[in-house]
């Protein structure tokens, strides 16, 4: 699920990611991915797409509470900033 407000864009990631190696590495399939190789172009394209256009990922099953940016690095990934709230 997207999110647009302003100039503030997000994307909802849900079971897309569960940790943030597969930013890194998207390719990387957990034992919760039924279709590796579709979690793995589903998770590529979503990832290509908030490092283009600046968009938070807001992950459901990272530690804490929080947002992270995914930037490009080549033809690579690299987490960006982690901006944690609070959860109410």
């Amino acid at each position: 699920m997207r999110l647009e407000s302003g100039g503030d864009r997000a994307v909802f990631v849900g079971d897309l990611l569960h940790s943030p190696v597969q930013i890194l590495a998207p390719s990387c399939s957990s034992c919760l991915c039924l279709d590796p190789a579709g979690a793995a172009t589903n998770r590529h394209r979503v990832l290509e797409r908030a490092a283009d256009l600046g968009e938070s990922v807001i992950p459901a099953h990272f530690g804490g509470a929080g947002t992270v940016e995914a930037r490009r690095a080549g033809g690579e990934f690299t987490l960006g900033q982690w901006a944690a709230y609070a959860a109410e």
